[in-house]
């Protein structure tokens, strides 16, 4: 049996509107994240109510964290101590 025409035009309708919904929702979801990178990497309000700026803590933190931080290894120092 023969498959008619009218068959192979639905096919062939289904597969280009499927291709067009594929590629609308590509172009969405490229678009979307695109968006969402850039609100993200915008400095934040900090509310008015004037503390710290997550700038400013991040960096407190840093320093912080870079006073606890141990001596460089220096490999030839450290086997004399031994």
């Amino acid at each position: 049996m023969l498959i008619g025409s009218g068959y192979c035009q639905c096919l062939l309708w289904f597969k280009s509107i499927s291709w067009a919904y594929a590629w609308s929702r590509y172009q969405t979801n490229t678009a979307n994240t695109m968006l969402e990178t850039i609100v993200s990497i915008q400095p934040k309000d900090s509310g008015g109510t004037g503390g710290e700026t997550r700038e400013a803590v991040v960096y407190r933190l840093a320093g912080e964290m870079l006073v606890k931080l141990p001596n460089d290894y220096v490999p030839h120092e450290v086997y004399g101590s031994l």
